[in-house]
């Protein structure tokens, strides 16, 4: 209940002061999936929730929870406390009951710094491959063309499931990770520059010269 009620009231927040347009919605796996996005402001988890408007949960730096008030809170609308930089099993240990039991998606930020060029959503980390080849999960790539900012238009892109279930059985190896990164990031890359704003703009202006 919590969570919708949250969700609402961000809803309306994000809608208000943050326009955002979301792009190919139909490409959404509203079960159990990893969202994997690109991350470029504090407000990315509200903006993509709200525009999605489903069920799903998410990775959250352990510090978010060191107010055990706010903690609790974050902990009822579906936020998973990890510890960065660590093996974090019991991060690991919830996140595969939330898409084995529960049969939800966890939205994840692989690149680990906040980015919106193609550039940035290289290098990816393993949590996303991982994740979803451990639960036999289809993976979900999703960009935010640009950082949320008051009044200004944005858009969510949603892309085509990659589906994973190829690998099952096999050794996991860096190849494997590297290969599903790759792809991951070939997805990002694509939506950032087709939706970008500012590769728009060089084109029209390229086009009026």
């Amino acid at each position: 209940m919590m969570y919708w009620i949250s969700m609402f009231l961000f809803w309306i927040y994000v809608t208000l002061f943050y326009p955002t347009k979301i792009i190919n919605k139909k490409n959404l796996v509203t079960k159990k999936a990893i969202w994997a996005s690109n991350h470029t402001s504090n407000l990315d988890v509200l903006v993509l929730g709200t525009r999605v408007f489903k069920r799903f949960y998410a990775l959250a730096k352990a510090e978010l929870f060191k107010n055990k008030l706010f903690g609790g809170y974050l902990k009822s609308i579906g936020a998973i406390k990890v510890q960065r930089g660590t093996s974090d099993i019991n991060a690991v240990k919830t996140c595969l009951r939330v898409l084995k039991e529960k049969d939800k998606p966890i939205l994840i930020f692989p690149t680990g710094t906040r980015n919106s060029s193609p550039e940035e959503v290289q290098d990816l980390k393993n949590g996303v491959a991982m994740f979803a080849l451990k639960a036999n999960a289809p993976i979900v790539p999703i960009v935010l063309v640009r950082k949320p900012k008051l009044w200004r238009r944005n858009r969510v892109v949603i892309g085509e499931p990659i589906d994973v279930s190829k690998y099952q059985g096999q050794k996991l190896t860096k190849e494997i990770f590297d290969e599903i990164n790759d792809q991951i990031t070939a997805s990002m890359e694509a939506m950032i520059n087709k939706y970008g704003y500012k590769n728009k703009t060089k084109k029209r202006k390229k086009a009026e010269a």
